[in-house]
């Protein structure tokens, strides 16, 4: 896997995700040591869309199939380590969360910092598992 990169300055949107193997977040991290510094995500809001998932080509379903701005894995043990969130502005409108981390990669030197501006998000900010919030640093 990956490590110690930089992913910045990018505008991302998630009109094109539509279904079931899709993408449901703007950036996966799943390396060690990235900075994802900058970034400005938007989505258009789904206005039916409560939670997160394959709405099966409904398009009056409560499941939208793009869920968290950014969201960090623990794919292989000894991965997803000391990544650092920091200046993006993530409008999510979107059942989950703006930044989310697996249970797993919480206690494992991920920093999420506060000058991280996040609207839209219905599960806040910053979790862990769509229901429980993070904090931020600094």
């Amino acid at each position: 896997m990956p490590s110690d990169g930089v992913v910045r300055g990018n505008s991302l949107g998630g009109e094109k995700i539509s279904s079931k193997n899709s993408a449901d977040s703007w950036i996966d991290v799943n390396g060690n040591g990235y900075l994802i510094d900058s970034n400005h995500g938007v989505t258009a809001p789904r206005p039916n869309a409560t939670e997160c998932g394959d709405p099966k080509g409904d398009p009056d379903s409560a499941k939208n199939p793009f869920c968290d701005g950014r969201q960090m894995h623990v794919a292989v043990d000894g991965w997803g380590q000391n990544d650092t969130f920091t200046n993006n502005r993530l409008e999510v409108n979107a059942p989950g969360a703006g930044i989310w981390l697996q249970n797993t990669a919480v206690p494992l030197h991920n920093v999420i910092k506060c000058s991280n501006i996040v609207t839209g998000a219905a599960a806040g900010a910053y979790a862990t598992n769509h229901d429980t919030a993070l904090d931020c640093t600094g």
